[in-house]
């Protein structure tokens, strides 16, 4: 399962020359969003939904902090 390899590629990571932790975090939150609003044909209430947002303009914030269209 290829979305299994990701998760141990992030969560299985060596840690013993450091990490860079929000850089991590921001990747992350990226390729949810994107996913999430590929799932939803472009809905972003739905994909709020998706990543757990509470609406539309939550989702819509990160989006613009991100850059992601």
């Amino acid at each position: 399962m290829q979305s299994h390899a990701r998760g141990d590629q992030v969560l299985g990571r060596d840690l013993s020359q450091g990490v860079d932790i929000n850089g991590l975090i921001e990747s992350v939150c990226t390729h949810c969003i994107e996913l999430a609003m590929q799932e939803s044909d472009g809905s972003k209430s739905k994909a709020a939904e998706i990543v757990g947002l509470k609406n539309y303009q939550t989702l819509n914030n990160w989006m613009e902090k991100r850059s992601i269209k």
